[in-house]
């Protein structure tokens, strides 16, 4: 975050607009617009799935009345997360222990737990695992030996209650792996690595949002903004051979 720049909810809103950019330009940029996936690392494992499981949910569906596609409904079909952050008030205990000078939770929505808790509810994916959008697909992937986004709080807890919702998961573990590994290219039509076969099926012909960090370290962790179009990365993905079940990998990361 860049001064009261970024924040919730501006990522929000335009993570979301992306995905109605995309969805309102499908006949133009030649996709399909039923076929819209979401993808990100930690941060932007965050927005992905808030946006496809809250997009059309108070207080994210009124952004940006004015734009030309406003009126343009969310519907994300699959969304792949690598070490995400699910749980914004667990983010902020586990920070606590861990980064005590370091309160990205606080900084990006503004207000600490003991001012809002709602506000920590209302802004984490993981208050949104409920039945009725269970129509996205998820594969959550996540390193053992992440010290920055508690995988046991966030990862585990996450897929649990998406299970419990019936939406249908899978993940992929990578054993003594920290935060930031990168066992992938950022391109969806080029996965490779740890979780590539999982993502290409889920992802097969699909356009691709992928909000991102700002990319100024591993020490700063940005909630940042998108834009229309250069955030919305468009990609097609081989087909799909074989659905891969749950994995975890026997090496280390």
């Amino acid at each position: 975050m860049q001064g009261g720049k970024n924040r919730y909810l501006a990522a929000v809103h335009d993570t979301r607009a992306a995905v109605q950019f995309l969805r309102s330009k499908a006949g133009d940029l030649r996709v399909d617009p039923t076929r819209i996936g979401g993808m990100g690392e930690s941060v932007g494992a965050h927005l992905a799935a808030l946006v496809a499981l809250a997009g059309d949910s108070p207080p994210f569906a009124d952004a940006y009345p004015h734009d030309p596609y406003a009126g343009v409904r969310i519907r994300v079909k699959v969304v792949v997360g690598i070490y995400g952050v699910y749980d914004l008030l667990a983010q902020w205990h586990h920070d606590q222990l861990t980064r005590p000078r370091d309160q990205v939770t606080e900084n990006f929505l503004g207000k600490s737990p003991m001012e809002s808790k709602y506000l920590f509810y209302e802004a984490s994916p993981l208050t949104y695992t409920t039945i009725d959008k269970n129509h996205t697909a998820f594969l959550v992937v996540w390193g053992t030996e992440d010290d920055i986004v508690d995988p046991h709080s966030q990862s585990e807890v996450f897929v649990t209650a998406l299970k419990q919702a019936g939406f249908f998961v899978r993940t992929v573990i990578v054993p003594g792996a920290p935060h930031f590994c990168r066992g992938a290219h950022r391109r969806a039509d080029q996965l490779h690595g740890f979780f590539g076969p999982a993502a290409r099926a889920l992802l097969a012909g699909a356009a691709v949002v992928m909000p991102e960090a700002g990319g100024r370290g591993v020490h700063h962790h940005d909630w940042t903004r998108m834009t229309h179009q250069s955030r919305a990365l468009l990609t097609k993905a081989g087909p799909p051979k074989e659905l891969p079940r749950d994995v975890r990998l026997a090496g280390g990361g």
